[in-house]
């Protein structure tokens, strides 16, 4: 069962004004139908997912209870649950998404990657630490994946403190060395993860991928559905949002991405991301994401 719940129409252009905030109203059809789906395009801000902030946030925000739509333990024997996933429709969704991944990595690699070697470089010569960050994280259909950045924070971040003793990533996060702070503000380390597209793990384009610290069983039917499609190097939050917004909203407004999903938008994602870099206008809440 799905409730759906239509206040305007269902063409409104992402980035309007206009918010569906999760009234209680709301809540409790969430609560009955397992998820809901809103064609209204939500507003609020959010910044890059931070490796620090993620667990800590996803714990507060979502509930740790078995999510409605599993179709039960060990369907096949294989000693996993089965989920049911939003299957793509359209012909661009299925196929067309895939190869332009392909086609546009393979051609920016090459390019950005002369790119980070200078980052590496500067990287080393900085704090002699690795190069390159690696984290799980949740992929599509709850399939984990490594994920790969450039280093910005000081070796062994996970151990240190901020300066107000805090161990969630923020705006002046302590932690984030200088050739760190200049990585981040223009998304340069951002650019291993076009390997991660090559390998089919990510997209161009899709919903941030979530830590992999909590199991899909314990995920709430929003978090949960954003994973019917490939997580992104950018998406639907980050292209449209501004400053802060709640984890609820962020989720909903990922699967508002996976409803609507289309070249068109893509291309509107991909349009107000480059604008985004290249006005260095790094995109951070106030718990860092």
């Amino acid at each position: 069962m799905i409730a759906v719940r239509q206040s305007r129409s269902p063409q409104a252009p992402p980035g309007a004004t206009a918010r569906a905030g999760p009234g209680p109203s709301l809540r409790a059809e969430t609560r009955k139908a397992g998820y809901v789906r809103t064609n209204e395009p939500l507003t609020g801000p959010i910044g890059l997912v931070d490796e620090a902030a993620q667990a800590v946030a996803d714990e507060a925000a979502t509930a740790p209870t078995a999510p409605p739509d599993r179709a039960g333990q060990d369907a096949e024997g294989t000693g996993e649950a089965q989920y049911t996933w939003t299957q793509p429709t359209s012909f661009y969704a299925r196929y067309g998404k895939r190869a332009v991944d392909l086609t546009a990595a393979t051609i920016a690699l090459p390019v950005l990657g002369a790119l980070s070697l200078g980052a590496g470089l500067a990287i080393t010569l900085e704090d002699r630490g690795p190069v390159f960050f690696r984290q799980e994280r949740w992929g599509r259909h709850g399939k984990p994946f490594k994920i790969v950045k450039l280093r910005s924070m000081s070796v062994g971040a996970r151990d240190l403190r901020n300066a107000d003793s805090s161990t969630v990533a923020s705006r002046n996060d302590s932690r984030v060395t200088r050739v760190g702070r200049f990585l981040r503000r223009t998304s340069i380390d951002e650019v291993p993860q076009l390997i991660n597209v090559l390998t089919g793990d990510m997209s161009l384009i899709g919903p941030r991928p979530n830590l992999a610290t909590k199991p899909l069983e314990r995920m709430g039917p929003l978090e949960r559905r954003r994973l019917s499609v490939r997580p992104g190097i950018t998406g639907y939050n980050q292209a449209f949002y501004r400053n802060s917004t709640t984890l609820q909203e962020r989720y909903e407004a990922d699967c508002y991405y996976v409803d609507h999903l289309t070249l068109a938008l893509d291309l509107k994602i991909l349009a107000r991301t480059i604008r985004t870099v290249l006005t260095s206008e790094k995109l951070y809440t106030e718990d860092g994401r």
